[in-house]
């Protein structure tokens, strides 16, 4: 049987491979943007960069955490996704200004 800890990996590992996902095809569309507006988002690009590979990274440690530490880290992590959603969201509505 699962332990907490691992049904959180579990689920915290689901959410950052689809926002990764969501990230990824976003990429691939700016690539294909006009230079002028490729400028204008670039700043937020690096950011959200920059916040995935933050994330990577407590989900690292909180896999390597042991069993008492891993719920402590929890909310951090929690927090990381949910800014990194935040900032997804945020470049895409940038985007969709830029490109019209």
């Amino acid at each position: 049987m699962e332990t907490k800890k691992e049904i959180y990996q579990h689920k915290a590992e689901a959410k950052i491979e689809q926002v990764n996902a969501k990230i990824d095809s976003y990429l691939a569309k700016f690539d294909e943007t006009k230079a002028d507006a490729r400028l204008e988002i670039k700043n937020q690009l690096d950011d959200l960069t920059n916040q995935r590979e933050t994330v990577e990274r407590k989900f690292e440690e909180m896999r390597n955490a042991g069993q008492d530490a891993w719920s402590d880290m929890r909310s951090g992590l929690d927090d990381a996704i949910e800014e990194l959603e935040t900032s997804y969201n945020k470049v895409v509505e940038k985007m969709a200004e830029v490109t019209q």
